[in-house]
Formats: C-alpha cells, structure tokens, sequence
C-alpha cells in the first residue's frame, strides 16, 4: 500500500513522496527484496531531485549500489546518466565525464547501441565543456554513426545539435549552420516542435555570429 501511495505521490510531484516511498524502502529492507530497495531508493531520489538537486546526488548513488547489487545493469546505467546529468548541472564536468564514461564501458559490455549512442553524446558535450574540441569531436563523430546504426534519430538529431555547438565554439560558423540544419530535419521528421524551434534558435545565432566576424 505504501508503494501505491508513493507512486500517485510522484506522479502529483509532491514533496511528501520521498516519506511515501522512505516506508516502502523500510518495508523492502525487513523482507530482504533488493528490487523492491531499489525501487525506493530511486523514488527517493527523484523525489530529493525536486525540492533539493544538491542532496540527490548522495540519493542516486545509494541507488546506483542497489543496482550493482542486484545485477540490474540497465538500471545502472540509467542512474549513472542521471548522475551525469547533475553533475553537469552544477559545472562538475570532470565528475560527470567519469560517469558517462563508466556508462558507455557497461552499455558496450551489453552490446546495448542505444545506450551506447546517449552516453556518446554526453561525453561529446560534457569535453566540448572541459574545451577538449578534439576529443570531443572524436565522441561525436563516433555517437552518429552508432545512432545512424540503431535508428535512434532522436540521439542522432541530439548529436548534430552537439556537433553544431562545438563547431560554433570553435568559430566554424558554415559547419555549425550545416550540423543545425542536419538536427532541424530531423526534429521536423520526428514532428517535434519544440526541438525544432531550438534548432532555429540556434540558427539564427550562429549566423549572427558569422555576419559580425564578415563585419
């Protein structure tokens, strides 16, 4: 019953559902169910997430030792993602490189492409961050042929828009305007407005960029 009352507690983003799920951890550790931990450890997190992304961290790292624990390694590599995220999120781009990095090694071992493409991707910012261009543009390139690979066009418009990005950095205008041309068909493929509104933004100001330089 207190995994019902945790599960509509996060589904409403109440701050009460970390307590909700908290009893369903209790309840989890007397009867020795390690999936049933895990699941509360990472309601706990996310729910932590919301009120308090400083506090998370420690939160999804108990999760992430549950996942190890009970061999979950699909589990594991999502929370090592989220861990990246936050990390990246608070400017730890050393952190959460390592995160990523350990993510691509366990989606390699799986043989997981789809995995292996998301981690890609992240490695690919997170060094265009740390101003490792070459490296970073070596994690790119390789994330769009694995995406091409596993048709996963989401990850490969999300590896253009990088792409664009780190060329932009770099002062490569007329390839930062090909990379975000090469992200907006794809957003308008998959139907999504949102990406491709972003996709013109970015448009919009890598030419800016360009026309000052000429000027």
């Amino acid at each position: 019953m207190w995994r019902h009352v945790a599960l509509v507690r996060d589904g409403r983003r109440d701050p009460e559902a970390a307590v909700a799920w908290r009893r369903v951890r209790e309840g989890a550790e007397k009867m020795g169910n390690i999936a049933a931990q895990l699941d509360a450890a990472e309601g706990i997190a996310r729910s932590t997430r919301r009120i308090a992304p400083a506090e998370a961290i420690g939160r999804y790292e108990e999760a992430l030792a549950l996942a190890a624990r009970a061999g979950d390694r699909l589990r594991e590599a999502a929370i090592l993602n989220t861990l990246g995220i936050l990390d990246y999120e608070r400017g730890d781009y050393a952190s959460a490189l390592r995160r990523y990095e350990t993510g691509l090694a366990m989606a390699r071992v799986r043989g997981d492409r789809g995995h292996e493409g998301l981690m890609l991707n992240s490695i690919g910012v997170t060094l265009t961050r740390l101003q490792r261009h070459e490296e970073a543009r070596t994690a790119l390139d390789e994330a769009l042929v694995v995406n091409r690979q596993s048709r996963q066009r989401l990850l490969e418009s999300h590896t253009f828009a990088a792409l664009g990005d780190l060329a932009q950095g770099v002062g490569r205008f007329e390839a930062a305007v090909e990379y975000f041309g090469s992200s907006l068909a794809i957003r308008r493929e998959l139907d999504d407005q949102p990406g491709a509104d972003a996709m013109r933004q970015r448009l919009a100001s890598v030419r800016a960029a360009a026309g000052e330089r000429e000027s």
